[in-house]
């Protein structure tokens, strides 16, 4: 597809769906509707391949199967190799005389396992089947006969499909990890919140606890979404001094669950507009939307109620993380906490008025940036597109343009003075381009802080297969006449790492090519940590392949904290053993800046620069270190003011004395991080990134 806005030609592959249908499980819970809505919207015009096919007799004999497997045998039989064989068929008969770019199948394994066609396939999901066993009820007691299907289905249409579309990592990762899906084309996109009509941003900026805490419970299932914990947590509340009511809605609690502060309301139509309204209605007069769920793949309903600034108190399995971040939009819980544990968690939010219209304002600020249906659009457009362009000339070269990135946080952009380099770089690689799956930069120009003098320029490049040796050669070659052509040239460093190490840090994985520093190693390693993964996920600026957000790995800031203190334990420990090194400038100035760097990161919540980082805490630490930071700049920015110290030894002695005290700060820190984390959820939580960045932007 040569021409970006030019609509693409979509067979939406429905075999078992109502694409009309906003609500029912007919829709996927309305998601194959929204689904084809943002398609149409940034895409191209699907074409319905819909439940009017002529399947109906093999859909009965399935369903009669099922039954009797349930009432004879006492297990599950939930899905069959006959009836994919014959959906396959009906799709094959469809398709027969018409033209397609691609099809997109929206929980279409079975649609798609035994589909014979030459047009590429797009498979939409939100969890493998492997996933699914003894997790959901409705995937428990099954057959080993339905296993072995489901799971030989589930092999048969990741391997017929181009491309892979999940919402979470979770999912994404069971593909590649347990079906041996190739990385490459398996994508991590949130799905969004299913609204025709967005709800204003004056709903979640107006928002304020109200005199009763209001905690909506909106499920299908009473016990698979956690209701009697809900329920519970009702109690809890009210035994704390908080007067709190419990509203139901999408299902019924047990007839002994009765609580004349619960509301029921058994159902409510989205297709019908007087209920959706009433359901609206819901989400903008509750405090917290509750559903402790014991399994789930996502949580649209997360989406939904972040659009009206809504908090979601939920737990931590499946696909949920991907949706709910703590202390951006919601909180986790650990998987066996009960109702005591979550109602300390809300009512500590809702008697800390600021903190809860904070939360709200983040909440709304999740659902605008990530958890809609556009956003879904848009990255779904770039990879139908790289898909399509695939084998076309234009996909055989590289280019860079001046480029800015939206950010939540920040505007990201490519420095003018760099531009030259990277365009040089980058059709430097053409010859190689096959090994490319997705290059990206980060470090200090992602984090808009790009210093000409000083700064590194930050690039990991994810590649497929091995590396021959007159490859390596000719990488070698062109970092060569790189560094020999442009002024900037030896500051490019780069990290060549193969795409089946996506997320893994250096102690987990073989050795890789590198350039750092002006020197090429075809087998070593580079500075890639947690950090780096962190920084590439939520950071980065693509200068190819798949939007870094919809990378198939997760990296938590648990992960990057974890890095924080092996390093200063680790790394700095060792250095510390050596203290002539610190009588060098270089060691001197990086040890000092590094040091400020982790404690932003363990204190503040925020990844910056060690520019940034000297300039922040020169006035907030203890007078004492003021002139190690200030000789840090001094070295840092080549002044020609003489040093501050006058002997070498005492400036050796002052920072390691400095390390030691960042070291100490850091673990109370951290440990004040853990101690909050085994009693549940803190909502005072320090080291949130989340609700650094947006109280920064406020």
């Amino acid at each position: 597809m040569n021409d970006e806005n030019k609509p693409i030609k979509i067979a939406f592959l429905t075999a078992r769906y109502n694409p009309y249908d906003r609500r029912s499980w007919r829709s996927w819970s309305g998601t194959v509707y929204h689904t084809a809505q943002a398609l149409k919207k940034h895409c191209g015009e699907p074409s319905y391949l819909s439940p009017v096919l002529p399947c109906r007799k093999e859909d009965l004999i399935a369903a009669i199967i099922r039954r009797s497997s349930q009432i004879l045998l006492g297990e599950k039989y939930a899905c069959s190799i006959f009836l994919a064989n014959s959906y396959a068929r009906a799709g094959a008969q469809w398709l027969a005389g018409q033209s397609f770019d691609v099809i997109v199948a929206p929980n279409g394994a079975l649609d798609i396992a035994f589909l014979e066609t030459n047009i590429p396939i797009v498979l939409v999901e939100d969890a493998t089947f492997g996933l699914l066993f003894d997790y959901y009820p409705a995937f428990s007691g099954l057959l080993a006969r339905s296993i072995y299907e489901m799971n030989t289905l589930q092999a048969l249409a990741l391997k017929k499909a181009s491309a892979v579309i999940y919402p979470s990592a979770w999912a994404a990762r069971s593909a590649i990890e347990d079906y041996g899906a190739d990385p490459a084309k398996v994508h991590v996109v949130p799905f969004g919140a299913n609204f025709d009509e967005c709800p204003p941003q004056e709903v979640a900026l107006a928002r304020k606890p109200s005199d009763r805490c209001r905690l909506l419970f909106l499920a299908a299932g009473w016990a698979r979404k956690g209701g009697d914990i809900a329920f519970e947590t009702l109690l809890k509340l009210e035994e704390l001094g908080i007067a709190a009511e419990l509203i139901v809605c999408g299902c019924t609690p047990p007839k002994a669950l009765v609580h004349e502060r619960m509301r029921v309301i058994p159902f409510l139509d989205k297709n019908d507009q007087r209920q959706r309204r009433e359901l609206e209605q819901l989400f903008m007069v509750s405090d917290f939307l509750l559903v402790p769920t014991r399994a789930d793949a996502f949580g649209l309903v997360f989406c939904e109620a972040n659009a009206f600034g809504l908090p979601v108190i939920t737990t931590n399995t499946g696909g949920v993380p991907q949706v709910v971040r703590d202390g951006e939009n919601g909180f986790l819980l650990p998987y066996d906490a009960g109702g005591a544990a979550y109602a300390e968690v809300i009512a500590r939010l809702y008697r800390d008025e600021q903190r809860y219209v904070q939360l709200a304002r983040t909440s709304r600020a999740a659902f605008e940036s990530r958890l809609n249906w556009d956003a879904w659009g848009v990255a779904v457009k770039h990879i139908l597109a790289d898909l399509l362009d695939h084998e076309s000339p234009r996909s055989q070269q590289i280019e860079v343009r001046p480029k800015k990135v939206e950010d939540t946080a920040v505007e990201e952009f490519i420095p003018t003075s760099i531009q030259p380099l990277i365009a040089a770089y980058l059709h430097a690689l053409e010859p190689l381009r096959s090994h490319f799956y997705g290059i990206y930069i980060y470090g200090s120009i992602a984090f808009g802080a790009f210093e000409e003098l000083e700064s590194d320029i930050d690039i990991l490049a994810l590649t497929h297969g091995e590396w021959t040796t007159q490859e390596l050669a000719q990488l070698n070659a062109l970092h060569t006449q790189l560094i020999g052509a442009h002024q900037r040239g030896n500051r490019l460093d780069v990290l060549y790492i193969p795409l089946r190490n996506l997320g893994k840090c250096n102690r987990k994985i073989a050795p890789y090519p590198t350039i750092q520093n002006g020197n090429f190693s075809p087998a070593g390693y580079g500075d890639l940590n947690y950090i780096t993964w962190w920084t590439v996920k939520n950071k980065s600026i693509r200068l190819l392949g798949p939007e870094r957000s919809t990378l198939p790995f997760e990296v938590t800031w648990q992960d990057v904290l974890e890095t924080m203190r092996n390093t200063l334990h680790g790394y700095w420990v060792s250095r510390a053993r050596r203290p002539y090194l610190f009588r060098r400038d270089d060691w001197f100035e990086y040890a000092v800046a590094t040091h400020c760097r982790m404690l932003t990161t363990i204190e503040e919540g925020e990844i910056i620069t060690k520019s940034v980082a000297l300039k922040r805490w020169r006035d907030r630490l203890p007078a004492r270190w003021r002139p190690l930071i200030d000789e840090a700049w001094r070295i840092r920015y080549h002044l020609d003011s003489p040093s501050l110290y006058r002997w070498r030894p005492k400036r050796a002695i002052e920072i390691l004395a400095f390390m030691k005290y960042v070291r100490e700060r850091g673990d109370k820190a951290l440990e004040d991080l853990l101690r909050g984390e085994r009693s549940g959820v803190d909502p005072e939580t320090l080291g949130s990134p989340s609700i650094t960045l947006l109280r920064r932007e406020m």
